[in-house]
């Protein structure tokens, strides 16, 4: 019986698998060994180096991936130049990182459900620069 739910589980995570290969390739990300992805990661990096993935790491991505952690995707989004590197032995569970510089999470680090991470606080603390680029 557990072979049969093994394959019926592999059936249906497929489709996941494959947009999050596609994404993987798509959005430059450098993967290192045993990456292991459950449900749909949401990525965004304009440059080749804008995310980099250790060896060992496993990104839970929904709420059927990992209901404590919330109904929310696991977000890796590295604006403009940003950058975002995930260490070795790495867990990540329906969490954002945003990064409009540089955000490196060390080797052995889990970071749980509905954690936000940003190196931002996405606007000028300059007034003027603030309303001008916010239509204020």
């Amino acid at each position: 019986m557990n072979k049969i739910k093994k394959i019926i589980l592999s059936i249906l995570s497929l489709p996941n698998s494959i947009y999050n290969r596609a994404m993987l390739k798509y959005r430059h990300v450098k993967t290192g060994e045993n990456l292991q992805i459950n449900g749909r990661i949401h990525l965004v990096s304009n440059t080749p180096d804008g995310i980099k993935i250790g060896n060992n790491v496993r990104i839970n991505s929904g709420k059927n991936s990992n209901p404590i952690g919330g109904d929310t995707r696991t977000v890796l989004f590295a604006k403009g130049n940003g950058k975002i590197v995930i260490g070795d032995n790495c867990g990540i569970s329906n969490s954002t990182i945003f990064a409009c510089e540089s955000i490196t999470i060390g080797d052995n680090v889990l970071i749980g459900g509905g954690v936000k991470i940003y190196d931002s606080d996405f606007h000028w603390l300059d007034y003027d620069r603030r309303m001008a680029e916010c239509g204020g």
